[in-house]
C-alpha cells in the first residue's frame, strides 16, 4: 500500500484537486469551509453502500480501487473530524474484516487546495507507515520534533 501511494501520489493527488474545484471555489468567494477525509484499504473494497451516511451536499470521490475520498461541506476542523470518524465507524461495523487508513484536513487550515491535498496525502502516508489503522489521524495528532 505505501510503494502504491508513493508511486501514484501525483495521479492522485491532480484527480483529487480536479474534484474539488467546486468546493475550493465555494470556499475562497462566499468562504464556505470543507473539509477532506482520505481513506486507504489493504484491499480493493466498494465503499458505495457508506454513501447513505454522508449528506446530500457531501461528495464521495473514489480514487482507485482502495483509496476514497470524502469530501464534507460546510465543515470547520471539529465538525470535519467528528463526520470522519462518524463514517470510519460505519465502515468497521459494514466492513467488520477490513482495516482502513485515513486521514481527514479542513480547508481553512492549508491555505490553497494544493496545499490541503499535499497535507491529507501526508498525513494517509504517516497513517500507513505507522500502522494507524482504523483511526482518523489529523494534524493535531502529529507529534514534530523540537
Amino acid at each position: 500500500m505505501i510503494n502504491y501511494l508513493d508511486t501514484q501520489r501525483k495521479v492522485l493527488q491532480d484527480k483529487l484537486l480536479e474534484e474539488i474545484g467546486d468546493f475550493d471555489y465555494r470556499c475562497t468567494r462566499y468562504k464556505v469551509n470543507y473539509s477532506i477525509a482520505l481513506a486507504c484499504t489493504k484491499g480493493p473494497i466498494d465503499l458505495t453502500p457508506l454513501c447513505i451516511y454522508i449528506r446530500k451536499s457531501d461528495r464521495h470521490i473514489p480514487l482507485g480501487e482502495n483509496i476514497h475520498a470524502v469530501v464534507f461541506d460546510c465543515t470547520d476542523t471539529e465538525k470535519g473530524i467528528k463526520a470522519a470518524n462518524k463514517l470510519l465507524t460505519y465502515f468497521q461495523h459494514t466492513y467488520f474484516s477490513q482495516s482502513a487508513f485515513s486521514s481527514v484536513v479542513t480547508a481553512s487550515d492549508c491555505g490553497n487546495p494544493t496545499q490541503t491535498v499535499s497535507e491529507l496525502f501526508d498525513l494517509l502516508d504517516y497513517a500507513l507507515r505507522h500502522n494507524m489503522d482504523n483511526h482518523v489521524i489529523d494534524k493535531s495528532q502529529i507529534m514534530k520534533r523540537i
